[in-house]
């Protein structure tokens, strides 16, 4: 089996291992584990051997390299030089392209198969949203325009209430008859949705010209009316004249 391009080098280990030995050992004892690395593990365990792999002649290796670094290595029966964490490496390799083969062979890795939620019943559901208002499908859902909220006209008691939470100087039965009369319409012949709003209006240009507002808004309701009226019938109008048309 071929051997990974590539060797683990644990240099805390090595450093822990070696620290007595010389420059010239270290490199000698160094090329040696990657020899073996590329040779499956186990390598002759001969003078002229190993002097060539580590670039010295089998005299000089002898004496002042092999007796130093041999405490590393043990020797099998056949006469080769063996390295136990060469060893536990290389079998760590062979699982890795072990498995990538079988994976290969399926196909590639096995993919990770979807997490399936269950009922209290304990039957899967095959497809898992987080909001159950929104259906499984994969067209998109169809979006909902939030109801416009129907108003609701106050009674005289919820106006006073209101006026009187606010602390506010306005005469209470004056906005309400002012708005009841009108079906609840602004000068303008708009409806009113918030009578709250108008009525915190009310006070602030009462505030500042409580008289005349009193007078031409409080008191006065039949240009209102007026206008009202007027708006209503140019709507019937060009509704008839369509109508015709």
């Amino acid at each position: 089996m071929k051997t990974d391009i590539w060797m683990p080098i644990y240099i805390g280990d090595y450093l822990k291992d070696t620290m007595h030995l010389t420059i010239e050992q270290h490199g000698s004892y160094f090329l040696i584990l990657l020899d073996m690395w590329n040779h499956n593990g186990k390598i002759p365990d001969e003078m002229g051997y190993l002097s060539r792999v580590t670039r010295t002649t089998p005299e000089h290796f002898e004496k002042n390299i092999y007796h130093q670094i041999w405490g590393y290595f043990y020797q099998t029966e056949h006469g080769l030089l063996g390295h136990s964490r060469i060893d536990s490496e290389l079998k760590k390799s062979k699982d890795r392209r072990l498995i990538a083969q079988q994976n290969g062979k399926k196909g590639g890795r096995p993919k990770t198969q979807p997490q399936t939620q269950k009922e209290p019943t304990g039957k899967p559901i095959a497809n898992p949203t987080l909001n159950p208002e929104k259906s499984s499908s994969p067209s998109p859902s169809p979006s909902y325009k939030k109801k416009k909220r129907e108003f609701k006209p106050p009674t005289l008691l919820d106006v006073s209430q209101y006026v009187q939470e606010k602390s506010y100087s306005v005469n209470a039965q004056n906005f309400f008859d002012y708005y009841n009369v009108t079906d609840w319409h602004d000068k303008d012949g708009k409806k009113v949705n918030n009578w709250k709003q108008k009525l915190i209006s009310w006070n602030s240009r009462e505030k500042k010209e409580p008289r005349t507002f009193a007078e031409k808004d409080g008191d006065n309701l039949t240009d209102l009316i007026n206008n009202i009226n007027e708006v209503h019938n140019a709507g019937n109008r060009k509704e008839n004249k369509f109508l015709q048309g």
